[in-house]
């Protein structure tokens, strides 16, 4: 899932770097096979990304912006899992994934 103007695809194209006075909650209902859910988005800082899911799911940063595991950071491997954005995410993208099977959600379009 990337962050940035519109949609979700895991990546968070943040626009802004100082806190939202008035943060939103993101919410990603359905982070499933097939994952049909928006592939862009854009968030700010303060943001709140939320992850649900039903069955065998996790949900992990890649800084490399691409389904490769060097240096994935874990954000969740429960249902509800979620993440703040903060001040260094600001004008940055961010990919998110699924990681199940060793990458495997990601390659087949968990993003």
């Amino acid at each position: 899932m990337l962050f940035k103007n519109t949609t979700l695809s895991l990546f968070a194209a943040l626009a802004l770097a100082a806190k939202a006075a008035n943060a939103a909650d993101i919410a990603v209902p359905e982070w499933v096979l097939p994952y049909e859910g928006a592939k862009e988005l854009e968030a700010t800082v303060g943001d709140v990304i939320t992850f649900d899911w039903t069955g065998g799911h996790n949900v992990y940063i890649h800084p490399t912006g691409d389904c490769s595991l060097d240096g994935a950071i874990l954000v969740g491997s429960k249902t509800g899992a979620s993440y703040t954005f903060v001040d260094a995410d600001a004008g940055t993208s961010m990919f998110f994934s699924c990681d199940i099977g060793n990458g495997a959600h990601c390659r087949v379009g968990e993003y």
